[in-house]
């Protein structure tokens, strides 16, 4: 087969059920079927491996991916320790902002709440980023001497 990897293969085909398609199918829906104890490990570790690369934006939208996957499969994690293990992945300078968030019970109860919290920080960052550009342009040429 030349459109999975050879050892997903080999665990999935054995030779007893080699020949017969229905056996096959089944030992994949089994084996990574989004109910399976074993796709449920893996998106669980996806998660819990995730670190932070100090994009926030980038951040947000790949635990909101995952968060989605975890929703999906009803993990059974309770949302207050998917909040806080959603914080812990954020690097030391953002420890003032984690800090601002854990204070308050209704955004740590919501990872929903935890994400679009965050994205304030990212449309704040942005607005002070434009004002400062804004600041640096230079005045209309109208301002500026002309030539004789």
């Amino acid at each position: 087969m030349n459109h999975i990897h050879e050892t997903v293969f080999e665990t999935v085909v054995t030779p007893d059920i080699a020949q017969d398609p229905h056996a096959i199918w089944d030992s994949i829906n089994s084996r990574f079927a989004s109910v399976s104890l074993n796709n449920k490990g893996r998106v669980w570790l996806r998660f819990m491996r995730y670190e932070y690369s100090g994009n926030l934006n980038d951040f947000i939208g790949d635990i909101r991916k995952l968060l989605h996957e975890i929703r999906l499969l009803q993990l059974g994690v309770p949302d207050n320790i998917l909040s806080f293990s959603i914080l812990a992945k954020l690097s030391e300078d953002m420890y003032n902002i984690v800090d601002n968030i854990i204070m308050n019970e209704v955004i740590c109860e919501n990872p929903a709440a935890v994400l679009s919290k965050l994205q304030e920080m990212v449309y704040l960052g942005n607005s002070q980023k434009k004002k400062k550009i804004t600041k640096q342009v230079p005045k209309s040429s109208e301002e500026e001497p002309r030539p004789p």
